[in-house]
């Protein structure tokens, strides 16, 4: 055996072993976070029967593929019946995570390996129930395909048609779009029958709810604040996009003066990956959201990672180089594993639109104490679903006005009760109205013996009360 085989072989496994671990850790991660608002509704779907899912999906104020559900239900098949929600529903997102690291981990660029692995966005996005993890995938190999000049291997071939048939609608167009300008035509001819089939199936299924949406939501785009949080969603939040943000931009035109036919067709997967979105938001009516680029996630660390390489080949020039070198490699790494830490280590919800609360722990932390009652101030949100799926459905559900609030009172058999502030109209609004009314203050006052827990999310809900609170986010 010569040396470069012993050497490839040695590298393959480092790069197996890297991928078998980060999907490890991010399953362990995926079956600990608590579900969020809008993984409920496949969670619900996951439990009809299988047309009935599908119609349910259909139904949604914007279309998705139903290759998430057809891997979820195979998931349930699989793992359902020893494994909890948390771990066969987020599986296959995960998944969808580690074919991403895989396609970094082909280019043999251990920088770009490094932050991808230390990526908050990728680590939030692929550890919940929604199709975002396909979703960057799809961008990650789109992207791939036209601006990474290597020939693609028997299995990323593969992977081309699997996205394609059970990957994001936006991540079926961005492949499409490249296998197009790679004159790859099968593909490209599918994806496009794909999509304008999907699309008119919805339209033929929908339930008319987009029209009320419609009717009563305006649509609204502040540049400033949506290129904000689309940077942090992209690149890193807690700042990070600041530092690669410049450093991406140098390694994009360093792309263009290496080979122009690759910038360009980079420049227009990366301005469709980007734009497309927001059009197709305008032309629906629907509110535009950060999480609908991160398509971009890859490219983005691409261009990172060419950049830091461009910074590194000029320090060259100057007399301590390899301490240069060694301090911007560290200095990147440090900031993105910086962020993923106070993600994954403190909890801190990484972007305003992607919430992370610990429902799943306290609910069962304050079941497991036997208690009696418990205030839930959580509106349009999730807390109630834990206490829920552990005692079944309630033998007493109703509607309890105090006041202009609306709670809900859910009592089992057992005497239990969960007494639920949600009020969808609250859940953009400023809970420390409810914090602050009287008729409130005299609820928690007047059963405040028999109250083992108040659990709320909103940062600007201060009460100074005696009775245990337990802030969720």
């Amino acid at each position: 055996m010569t040396k470069s085989n012993s050497s490839d072989r040695t590298s393959f496994r480092i790069a197996i072993a890297l991928v078998v671990v980060w999907t490890l850790v991010h399953l362990w991660l995926a079956s600990q976070r608590s579900m969020w608002q809008d993984e409920i509704a496949r969670y619900d779907q996951m439990r009809m029967p299988v047309w009935d899912a599908f119609k349910s999906l259909f139904s949604e104020p914007s279309p998705f593929a139903p290759g998430e559900l057809v891997l979820g239900f195979i998931s349930k098949f699989l793992f359902g019946s020893w494994t909890s929600f948390e771990f066969w529903g987020r599986l296959p997102v995960v998944l969808w995570g580690s074919a991403t690291l895989a396609l970094a981990v082909r280019q043999r660029d251990p920088l770009l390996v490094g932050l991808l692995i230390f990526s908050t966005s990728l680590t939030s996005f692929t550890t919940q129930f929604r199709p975002y993890g396909a979703l960057i995938f799809g961008g990650a190999l789109a992207f791939r395909m036209v601006a990474i000049q290597t020939p693609l291997a028997r299995w990323e071939r593969f992977l081309v048609w699997f996205s394609i048939l059970f990957g994001h609608l936006y991540g079926i167009c961005f492949v499409g779009l490249a296998c197009f300008l790679k004159r790859r035509w099968w593909p490209t001819v599918t994806a496009a029958l794909y999509v304008v089939g999907l699309l008119i199936i919805y339209r033929s299924v929908h339930d008319g709810s987009i029209v009320v949406w419609k009717d009563t939501h305006t649509w609204n785009f502040d540049f400033r604040e949506a290129a904000q949080h689309t940077l942090r969603a992209v690149f890193n939040p807690y700042r990070t996009a600041f530092l690669l943000l410049p450093i991406a931009a140098i390694g994009f035109i360093s792309t263009w003066r290496r080979n122009k036919t690759c910038g360009l067709h980079a420049t227009i997967i990366l301005l469709v990956m980007s734009i497309g979105p927001v059009i197709a938001n305008y032309l629906g009516k629907y509110y535009f959201t950060p999480r609908q680029i991160v398509s971009l996630i890859f490219p983005a660390l691409v261009f990172s990672s060419l950049g830091i390489k461009n910074l590194i080949h000029f320090s060259r020039r100057f007399k301590f180089h390899k301490i240069i070198k060694v301090a911007i490699s560290s200095l990147v790494i440090l900031v993105m594993l910086r962020a993923w830490t106070l993600f994954v280590i403190n909890g801190r919800p990484p972007f305003a639109d992607q919430p992370l609360h610990r429902h799943k722990h306290i609910a069962e932390r304050l079941l497991k104490e036997n208690s009696d009652l418990v205030v839930l101030v959580d509106p349009g949100g999730t807390g109630y679903h834990y206490f829920i799926r552990a005692l079944g459905p309630p033998s007493i559900d109703r509607i309890v006005r105090l006041g202009e609030f609306e709670f809900r009172s859910r009592v089992w058999t057992h005497g239990f009760e969960l007494f639920h502030f949600d009020q969808s109209d609250f859940a953009w609004r400023d809970l420390g109205e409810l914090a602050h009314s009287e008729v409130f203050r005299d609820y928690l006052k007047a059963h405040q013996s028999r109250i083992d827990g108040l659990i709320y999310n909103s940062e600007k809900f201060h009460l100074e009360t005696s009775i245990p609170s337990f802030r969720a986010w």
